[in-house]
């Protein structure tokens, strides 16, 4: 009874007696990557079933993408007036909640991470009998809770299928590395994308964390934020700074909007320019430098707090676009996700690219 007890209210899985462990893989082996591995190239199917790959919803990855490449995908919990919802990658979903932040709806919402506890089942539900190996990249740490419930989520999945595989006489045991990608929403996705190609070239999972750890430093996201109120409210419970009121108003007032950079654990403002679409077009210039300087990995993420229609229509993605394949270059452009879209407001553009040669 106390086994039950602490697998079911804890995360420390020490105690757990061997039946009690058997009966929990047993209970949430739902197998879903499973049915993934067969939409992915042969070739990548063996590596992709021994190694998991983790990220949460706020990765600005499109669905199809984390399916086609088989990534579990972790939601995170949005706190509304009317009740907590899980998050999705929901394309349709997530613009009507874009649509009703603008109108002024959930002011007082926030997106949290999952509780270790269900960071641990939702994890369990993407096992396999082939994994040995999981790999969850996280949300800059600082910013979030992400990275250390998936820390004692790991810990105790760990712990309770080597109790298991060491009662059937499996001598390979499962070994998990949780990443703090020290960015945030495409920049997870960057890093991601990269440990994707990794695990497809064949590198081991211990080999993905370590190189995992270096190239993340290396990983930058731009903002071009509509509306500065949000940016203001996210500065003051993430980075624990406070933007006063005047210049939010001021801001406002005259169409002042800031180009936001982040790196490394580190956010700051890179320049400014008038005009949501001014703010934009120079975002797509900075990126498209980047990609011409050359980039650590061939992968650009982008997100948008609307219908993309809107960026796939400028004559900036076009040419970002065809910079793109002339260089084979991967651009994925999504919408922005529930808990991006919370932070920095409808109609913020953001996009994320690896470069050790950045410049402002």
């Amino acid at each position: 009874m106390q086994s039950t007890s602490v697998l079911d209210e804890g995360y420390d899985a020490l105690d757990v007696a061997t039946n009690v462990a058997v009966e929990y893989v047993r209970k949430f082996q739902a197998g879903d990557l499973s049915r993934l591995i067969g939409a992915i190239p042969a070739a990548a199917s063996p590596r992709a079933a021994r190694t998991l790959l983790l990220a949460d919803t706020a990765c600005e990855l499109p669905q199809a993408w984390l399916d086609h490449n088989a990534v579990g995908v972790m939601p995170r919990t949005l706190t509304l007036r009317s009740g907590d919802v899980l998050e999705s990658r929901d394309r349709e979903r997530t613009l009507k909640f874009i649509r009703e932040i603008e109108a002024g709806e959930h002011t007082e919402a926030h997106s949290v991470p999952l509780s270790p506890l269900q960071i641990r089942d939702q994890m369990q539900k993407y096992m396999t009998s082939e994994t040995n190996a999981a790999l969850q990249l996280s949300s800059s740490a600082s910013r979030s809770k992400y990275f250390v419930n998936a820390l004692a989520a790991t810990q105790s999945l760990v712990l309770i299928h080597n109790k298991v595989r060491r009662s059937v006489g499996n001598k390979t045991p499962l070994t998990a590395w949780v990443v703090d990608s020290l960015n945030a929403f495409g920049g997870v996705g960057v890093q991601v994308a990269h440990a994707v190609m990794l695990r497809e070239r064949g590198a081991p999972a211990s080999d993905i964390a370590v190189t995992m750890n270096a190239f993340r430093r290396n990983v930058h996201t731009l903002i071009a934020p509509h509306d500065l109120s949000f940016v203001a409210r996210t500065a003051h419970h993430t980075e624990r700074a406070n933007i006063p009121r005047w210049k939010v108003d001021l801001g406002g007032a005259l169409n002042i909007k800031p180009i936001l950079h982040l790196n490394a654990d580190s956010a700051s403002s890179i320049g400014r320019t008038w005009g949501q679409a001014k703010a934009i077009e120079r975002v797509f210039r900075m990126t498209e430098a980047q990609l011409n300087l050359g980039l650590a990995t061939p992968f650009i993420c982008m997100s948008y707090a609307g219908r993309v229609e809107e960026i796939e229509a400028t004559a900036e993605y076009v040419a970002l676009r065809a910079l793109c394949h002339r260089n084979s270059v991967a651009l994925s452009l999504t919408t922005m996700g529930m808990t991006g879209a919370l932070m920095l407001g409808p109609r913020a553009f953001a996009v994320s690219f690896a470069s050790q040669h950045f410049k402002a």
